[in-house]
């Protein structure tokens, strides 16, 4: 196809000639001469129509990007099938020497769409909450989330100490009762008189890091402040007799190196992803729900050695475990 007959097709509303070639969807007719390929060709991307550098107008390079040239193989395949995409409407192939194109008011028109089905998806309300940080470190689990790691795991014998050194408001410490155990609380605030707390266990204020309540505890579960559980694992494996539980958030886990050289013994992933907002925000009449982070219990064992292979299961919110 020489230029000429370029040029003949373009001036016309219809084919010409024996060729019965259709009209190109592009302009590339007035191209400068800088855009003009090594055959003298004018080189324009056969997807967008935007001028392509002279180097890159050989057989194989003929597309600005790898998006236009996934987009003209898309476009070829449905129109060689004889079928269109649906909803699609890139329903009007030009013939560009071994290429099936759609019309540029084909393409502008599915650009116009798509935006439309964008911003209606932006506009649909979040339900996912990023909590701010809390300067105490006091972000309060579901229920659920120890009474069912007391349900899977035991932590002593019958009427024996359970120590959680950062009780906040004592979630933890009722999920013990519940299951047979002796509460014992402890942490650096005293929130026993709000309303959402559970105030029927043994407390005292005190900075589990640097002095404990009591000298011993069959165990000790907590959801201590995730900036220092390291310290809070240490320290309770200096004071607990049989297991140290901790909650903390799952994504910390693959940097964790320091529970190489702890017995830990067992790893529970909670499902669904439980909600764990700062206290204020359920102070405030706030509904928990929506976060955005997975938590998990790190279950460690002073009848285990350091290394140990963990077991990994699950702690399901309807009462299975897995």
């Amino acid at each position: 196809m020489n230029q000429k007959r370029l040029r003949a097709a373009a001036a016309s509303d219809g084919p010409q000639g024996k060729g019965n070639f259709a009209r190109p969807p592009f302009s590339s007719l007035a191209s400068p001469p800088q855009a003009r390929g090594r055959n003298g060709n004018a080189v324009a991307c056969l997807a967008c129509g935007s001028l392509l550098h002279p180097k890159r107008g050989s057989r194989r390079q003929r597309y600005c990007s790898y998006h236009c040239r996934d987009e003209a193989r898309r476009g070829r395949n449905f129109a060689a099938s004889g079928a269109t995409r649906p909803g699609s409407t890139r329903d009007h192939p030009i013939d560009v020497g071994d290429h099936i194109m759609t019309t540029p008011a084909a393409i502008r028109t599915a650009l116009i769409d798509s935006n439309a089905a964008g911003a209606a998806l932006a506009a649909r309300p979040r339900r996912a909450h990023i909590f701010e940080h809390d300067a105490c470190g006091h972000y309060v689990e579901p229920l659920w989330c120890s009474a069912r790691l007391f349900e899977a795991e035991p932590f002593g014998s019958p009427r024996g100490r359970v120590l959680d050194p950062a009780c906040g408001w004592g979630r933890i410490l009722k999920a013990a009762q519940d299951a047979g155990y002796t509460p014992i609380g402890s942490d650096i605030i005293d929130r026993r008189t709000d309303p959402h707390a559970f105030a029927h266990a043994g407390f005292s204020v005190c900075d589990f890091l640097k002095g404990s309540p009591v000298r011993a505890a069959w165990s000790i579960v907590s959801n201590p402040p995730f900036d220092h559980v390291e310290e809070f694992c240490d320290r309770a494996l200096e004071v607990a007799i049989f297991k140290v539980a901790v909650l903390v958030p799952l994504r910390r886990l693959p940097a964790a190196h320091w529970l190489e050289r702890l017995p830990l013994e067992s790893v529970y992933l909670l499902t669904p992803r439980p909600s764990m907002p700062p206290a204020n925000w359920i102070a405030a009449g706030n509904e928990p729900g929506g976060g955005t982070q997975d938590f998990c219990w790190l279950v460690l064992s002073k009848r285990a050695s350091a290394n140990c292979r963990p077991q990994l299961r699950w702690l399901h919110r309807d009462g299975a475990t897995s």
